[in-house]
C-alpha cells in the first residue's frame, strides 16, 4: 500500500503542474514494483508527449527513495492523446537495446507528419 500511496502523491504533484494539458492515472502495480500510468489529454499538441512522461519520472524520483526509469511507452490511439507508460526500478531495467517508434505531429493540424524507429 505504501508504493500506491506514494504514486498517488506523485500524480497529485504532476496534476498541480500539468493539468489539464496532461492527466495521469495509475492503472496498476506489479508485485515487483513496476507500475503503469495512463496519460491522457492534449499532450501531443502542447510541449511534446514524451516530455510529460519524463516530467512524471523526475517528480517520482524526487519524492521516492529509490530511483525509477521508464521501461516502456505505448500509444493507445492514432491522435497521440492516450499513452500507457510503465515505470520500474532503475536497477531492474534491461541493458539490451530496444526499438522505439518516434512520431512527429504537425502542431497546427495535429496530424502525424513523420514516423520512424530508433534503437535505444
Amino acid at each position: 500500500m505504501g508504493l500506491e500511496r506514494d504514486i498517488k502523491n506523485v500524480i497529485k504533484e504532476f496534476h498541480r503542474r500539468f493539468y489539464p494539458e496532461a492527466k495521469a492515472e495509475l492503472i496498476g502495480i506489479s508485485s515487483e514494483g513496476k507500475f503503469a500510468i495512463l496519460f491522457t489529454g492534449n499532450i501531443c499538441l502542447t510541449c511534446g508527449m514524451s516530455d510529460y512522461f519524463v516530467d512524471f519520472l523526475e517528480i517520482l524520483n524526487s519524492l521516492l527513495e529509490e530511483e525509477y526509469a521508464i521501461e516502456d511507452m505505448r500509444e493507445l490511439d492514432d491522435e497521440g492523446t492516450s499513452w500507457v507508460v510503465v515505470y520500474t526500478l532503475r536497477k531492474h531495467i534491461r541493458t539490451t537495446k530496444q526499438t522505439r517508434r518516434i512520431i512527429v505531429f504537425d502542431p497546427k493540424t495535429g496530424r502525424k507528419i513523420l514516423e520512424y524507429l530508433v534503437e535505444v
